[in-house]
């Protein structure tokens, strides 16, 4: 006795919705493109100096910095004047500025706020006052003798912006593309060190541009990149406009940054012939499989021509076997 499958139009309708939604979530999944800001910048009435950094922060982490390289200017219209890039905020988010000069121990924050909106430029002028605290080092004692007798002094000392001469280029290489799939991977960093992998078949390099005492300039595929200490950014190194990768600096001492990378987006992985990979972003937690996609594509675009050669009958049609 012949049985039978009904294949319907919900069932079409469902493979497409299907496929709608899991390529959705991987869209979704997607950092979102950062908010760049650039304007005037002045502090206690003066323009803030060249080498300062300013910093941003939303809920009170950091989420983007730039060092000023123009006295009184922090980026500019252009594209090639650079901007200050705000990451990993959500629409309407508050931002907060704040500067720390090359002279100064602590940082002021600014009295204008800025309000995150994913991809946007945004013009925005930043006044700071405040206490200026110098930047000191551990207290000196140095003896004297004098007519009544000896006795110490204490010293403060400001220490003196190393020289450029000082930040020689050690040029070591680093291959990180084993170790980048699996999880972070930790650097000690001079000038001139380069960090590389491979990403989707694209040779990927970050390299130290420069150094100051609390920042460090990478050149991320060609593409420049401040980060403060302690403080991290996100780079688009695939060039399809998501951010793939995420550079944080714990710590610059001695002319060295101590640097982490580590993966939003892993790379496509193939085995076998035929097989596909899947992608994980970590944004959402969620893996996609490229060929559950390809099959439910077919089965859908099957059942349409089906009915498209007139097998539809009451509105679905019936593939019969023994």
């Amino acid at each position: 006795m012949p049985t039978g499958k009904i294949f319907s139009r919900g069932k079409f309708a469902l493979s497409a919705l299907l496929v709608f939604i899991i390529l959705s979530g991987a869209a979704s999944a997607q950092p979102a493109l950062p908010c760049s800001f650039y304007g005037s910048a002045t502090i206690n009435g003066r323009s803030v100096p060249s080498g300062s950094v300013i910093t941003t922060q939303i809920d009170g982490i950091s989420r983007g910095s730039i060092v000023i390289a123009n006295d009184g200017k922090y980026g500019g219209p252009l594209l090639d004047d650079g901007k200050l890039n705000v990451y990993e905020g959500n629409n309407g988010d508050e931002v907060i500025f704040y500067i720390q000069t090359p002279s100064m121990g602590n940082r002021l924050e600014a009295g204008q706020k800025g309000t995150w909106q994913s991809g946007e430029i945004i013009q925005l002028d930043l006044i700071f006052s405040g206490e200026e605290i110098p930047r000191t080092e551990s207290p000196v004692t140095g003896g004297g003798t004098g007519g009544g007798g000896g006795g110490s002094q204490e010293q403060t000392v400001t220490p003196v912006q190393p020289s450029e001469e000082s930040f020689q280029n050690a040029g070591h290489v680093y291959d990180i593309t084993a170790n980048i799939t699996s999880g972070n991977v930790s650097l000690s960093l001079a000038k001139g060190d380069e960090a590389k992998f491979t990403y989707n078949g694209k040779d990927v390099s970050v390299k130290v541009k420069s150094l100051s005492e609390f920042a460090v300039l990478f050149t991320v595929s060609g593409n420049d990149i401040v980060i403060a200490e302690k403080s991290s950014a996100i780079a688009d190194i695939n060039g399809d406009g998501f951010a793939e990768l995420q550079i944080n600096v714990s710590k610059v001492k001695d002319n060295k940054a101590e640097v982490s990378f580590s993966l939003l987006a892993k790379p496509v992985a193939t085995s076998g012939p035929g097989a596909t990979g899947m992608i994980f972003t970590d944004g959402s937690g969620l893996w996609i499989s490229v060929s559950a996609i390809i099959i439910i594509a077919l089965v859908g675009g099957g059942i349409y021509l089906f009915r498209k050669r007139g097998g539809v009958k009451n509105e679905s049609f019936k593939y019969r076997y023994e």
